[in-house]
């Protein structure tokens, strides 16, 4: 038998009992032997026929799947150090970043506070650098009309010109009180602080929710593998027993030789 396997391209039995200690190099020799076999086999065996290549087949494929299983021990044992450092540095580092975590949410929620009252008196401001800019204005136009009427004084006319002045200083202050924006710099930070929007979205209401989103190409992708990831475990339980196939689901069969 064993030289039947010989001829189909196959390495003799029980070469994949390598010593647990095998090193990576002798291990990728290995892989490319056995896809050199892999190879012949595509292009000598595109279908199998007798019983004796499936025999083959069967002892290449054990063969494989040792080979596999070895690889994937070797980049364990290679890893396991590296990993073991790794975690032995993130265990180090643990409590001291949770602990900076933690106070840098408290000062975060004491600057927002803050940031969130500074913006609230900066409305107020800009609502009353605003009613000061039109009262300014209101004022300026009635001066004008009486000054550039006949017989107007000397004094009235500058009454009219400096009450323009002040308007237009007013509706400066009421402008750069518009651009105010809450915000923390001191002496010693590279940047200002201030109130960063975060917008998300929630559902309150889920019928009219999907409703809305049901015709969305990311929703009904989303929506199907959710699915038919719960049904296939259905089917899974139930054998792929069509008459109990959730409605809307197919139940089918992905064979596999293993």
């Amino acid at each position: 038998m064993s030289d039947g396997f010989e001829e189909m391209g196959l390495p003799p039995l029980g070469h994949n009992q390598p010593p647990r200690e095998i090193d990576a190099a002798a291990l990728f020799a290995e892989v490319d032997r056995l896809t050199a076999h892999a190879n012949k086999w595509i292009a000598e065996v595109p279908v199998i026929q007798d019983s004796e290549k499936a025999a083959g087949g069967q002892v290449f494929i054990d063969q494989l799947r040792g080979l596999r299983d070895d690889l994937g021990l070797a980049l364990k044992r290679e890893r396991r150090p590296h990993d073991d450092a790794i975690a032995a540095i993130k265990d180090r580092y643990l409590d001291p970043q949770d602990k900076v975590r933690l106070s840098l949410e408290e000062l975060q929620q004491r600057m927002r506070y803050w940031l969130k009252r500074e913006e609230e008196r900066l409305a107020a401001e800009r609502i009353a650098r605003e009613r000061a800019a039109d009262e300014a204005r209101f004022k300026a136009e009635e001066l004008d009309q009486l000054a550039n009427t006949a017989g107007a004084t000397i004094e009235t006319q500058l009454a009219a010109e400096r009450a323009a002045a002040a308007a237009r200083d007013a509706e400066h202050d009421a402008q750069r009180a518009a651009r105010a924006r809450p915000r923390v710099r001191s002496d010693y930070s590279k940047k200002a602080m201030v109130l960063h929007s975060n917008w998300k979205g929630r559902v309150v209401d889920y019928d009219k929710a999907i409703a809305y989103y049901r015709r969305h190409a990311a929703f009904i992708e989303g929506s199907k593998k959710l699915m038919e990831q719960a049904a296939t475990r259905v089917a899974k339980a139930v054998s792929g027993d069509q008459n109990q196939a959730p409605p809307g689901i197919e139940f089918y069969n992905e064979e596999r030789a293993q």
